[in-house]
């Protein structure tokens, strides 16, 4: 998907979550997970499972999408994988320092700050 792509299903999403529509999200969105697009797996699954209260069988469906884009090697996905405890401990250290080294902000960040907490214990 290309970063115009993106920002306008972002932009035509933004009305949506302020009325609590997931499925006129996941409407919104499907078309390019149909097509195989791991972005807009990742997006719609972050989207759903980060904003909305969904009934579980959706929610299980995003944390399908998002394991198959982190799985995919999507930055975002894996950092996302991590934040919603989707895996945990050695592994969930590993993904979010791939998810660092392949360019995720969040994941970054999150280094950035788990290194200067350590900087101060000792």
């Amino acid at each position: 998907m290309d970063k115009q792509t993106r920002q306008t299903l972002l932009t035509a999403t933004q009305p949506l979550l302020d009325g609590d529509s997931w499925q006129a999200v996941i409407n919104l969105w499907q078309p390019y997970v149909d097509q195989g697009d791991m972005e807009a797996q990742a997006y719609l699954a972050y989207l759903i499972l980060w904003c909305f209260s969904a009934p579980k069988r959706i929610d299980d469906k995003m944390r399908k999408y998002l394991r198959t884009a982190a799985e995919a090697g999507h930055a975002d996905a894996m950092y996302w994988m991590t934040v919603r405890s989707l895996v945990e401990g050695e592994k969930a250290d590993k993904l979010l320092l791939r998810a660092g080294e392949l360019g995720s902000r969040g994941a970054q960040r999150r280094a950035d700050i788990g290194r200067a907490k350590s900087h101060e214990q000792h």
